[in-house]
């Protein structure tokens, strides 16, 4: 087995090249079946619908601490108001705008030509039901139900964070792979050092290996 210490270069380039094909094929996948739903879009108002106009002042100084847009928020966002609307498929988002009487509604689905009417139809029920507050504050459409639009991220989008992901995951894998996972080269060549071995080697000094000995063996007399 080849360890990291020992990878050559082709192998570095292949395992990054790997790297970043996965991820690409995976973003690419992700784009192509990942739920897809819309989205439409409503604004409103609550306006103040007191029995003596003069007391208008007065009501609109109240409204942030008479917790209205709450009320009217839970309202639109009940479950029971849904079901009176025909209780289409539907998913209902509300929320208020702080520091003003706006109120943003939305519906998501998975069909586009969902989620259009059953806003209206909402917005129509919600009409009916505010009769049961017995308030001075009455919903007021500032923007229409509007045309479906794509609420998931769009095709484009995710090719473009998928390549940008693979790119920078080649980068960062080639980096690492270079700097931890290769050895120091190919080992120096014998130089001008290998002829003096060889010499020492010849007197009996060293071996062949470069195992020193203890020296050379002369002949001895008895």
């Amino acid at each position: 087995m080849t360890s990291l210490s020992k990878l050559s270069r082709s192998a570095v380039t292949v395992i990054t090249v790997s790297v970043a094909t996965i991820i690409f094929f995976a973003g690419i996948a992700y784009a192509l079946v990942r739920p897809v739903s819309y989205e439409s879009s409503a604004t409103l108002v609550l306006a103040p619908t007191p029995p003596d106009p003069k007391d208008i002042a007065g009501v609109l100084d109240s409204f942030e601490r008479s917790g209205t847009a709450v009320t009217y928020v839970e309202l639109l966002a009940s479950a029971d108001l849904v079901k009176r609307a025909g209780d289409p498929p539907v998913s209902v988002t509300v929320r208020s705008v702080p520091d003003s009487r706006i109120i943003r509604m939305s519906t998501t689905a998975s069909e586009e030509n969902i989620v259009q009417p059953a806003l209206r139809s909402i917005l129509t029920a919600a009409n009916s039901e505010q009769e049961k507050l017995v308030d001075i504050w009455e919903i007021k459409v500032l923007q229409a139900p509007g045309d479906p639009v794509k609420g998931s991220t769009s095709l484009s989008l995710i090719v473009i964070s998928t390549i940008l992901l693979s790119l920078l995951g080649a980068v960062a894998t080639w980096t690492l792979l270079r700097r931890y996972g290769t050895g120091g080269g190919d080992p120096p060549e014998r130089g001008g050092n290998g002829a003096r071995e060889e010499a020492l080697a010849a007197a009996g000094w060293v071996t062949r290996e470069g195992v020193t000995r203890e020296g050379p063996r002369y002949p001895t007399s008895r």
